[in-house]
């Protein structure tokens, strides 16, 4: 058991102590920081913080990437397949799949709003939604082909992360897709009031030790990076000359 560090006094030095365990290859004791009594990020998540944030919410709101994320995840999704989108927010990325694949699809959407959940219902009467906690998914094992957790996993508090994401490995099928993607290099402990309640500070090598431990094989990763104007230009001279780091990891797991 690894004992107590009295230097970790809030959640941002934990997730930076994770980042050094990671960096020294200490993964016993990396691991063992999940399921400890140690200090986490405040959270604020709740289903009255996420309805009022997307009643302000507007399409023209999200960064380009944002929306580069929606079709890169949306091209992924095949017709006639049983898929299950975790946090579906607003239904940007049932936008995207309602309107290249339309109705062939058997589509499952949950979020922990009671409004937001709502409108994705009129919005999309063919799909089901259901209001659950990511935690508590009510579904049997093997059920679905694939399984989207899309900005949402960075919102899960550490003790939870290795359950949630044994939770998705257990209702996929043997052989399924889980896509799941997290933000980077945001600078989250300069955030004033922390806007988005992110509970992780994540890096693609603290997500690929999570997704190996959770009995996933890493299939490809996706690096995007935020920008603002000229997006589609910026990201092709970006992926030649590497300029700036990447704010986005698109993970594509396969369930082991």
């Amino acid at each position: 058991m690894m004992k107590t560090v009295a230097f970790l006094k809030s959640g941002f030095d934990v997730e930076r102590f994770r980042k050094k365990l990671l960096c020294k290859k200490k993964y016993k004791t990396l691991l063992e920081t999940y399921f400890n009594d140690l200090p986490e990020i405040e959270d604020q998540n709740s289903p009255k913080f996420w309805d009022e944030k997307f009643a302000t919410e507007t399409e023209s709101d999200l960064f380009p990437m944002s929306t580069d994320r929606n079709r890169i995840v949306g091209s992924l999704i095949q017709p006639n397949t049983k898929v299950l989108n975790i946090g579906a927010g607003m239904g940007y990325l049932e936008e995207v799949v309602f309107n290249t694949i339309g109705e062939h699809i058997d589509w499952t959407g949950t979020d922990i709003t009671n409004q937001t959940l709502e409108k994705l219902k009129t919005n999309f009467p063919k799909y089901h939604f259901v209001k659950s906690k990511i935690e508590e998914l009510p579904f049997e094992r093997d059920t679905f082909d694939i399984v989207c957790l899309l900005e949402v996993l960075e919102h899960i508090s550490p003790r939870h992360t290795f359950g949630v994401l044994k939770k998705i490995h257990t209702v996929l099928k043997p052989g399924g897709t889980a896509i799941i993607s997290v933000p980077v290099n945001e600078g989250l402990e300069m955030m004033p009031n922390n806007p988005n309640s992110h509970l992780r500070v994540y890096s693609k090598e603290l997500l690929s030790f999570e997704a190996r431990i959770s009995g996933f094989k890493i299939k490809r990763i996706i690096a995007l990076t935020a920008f603002p104007n000229w997006y589609f230009v910026k990201k092709i001279i970006n992926s030649i000359f590497n300029l700036r780091k990447p704010n986005n990891y698109i993970f594509i797991l396969e369930k082991k």
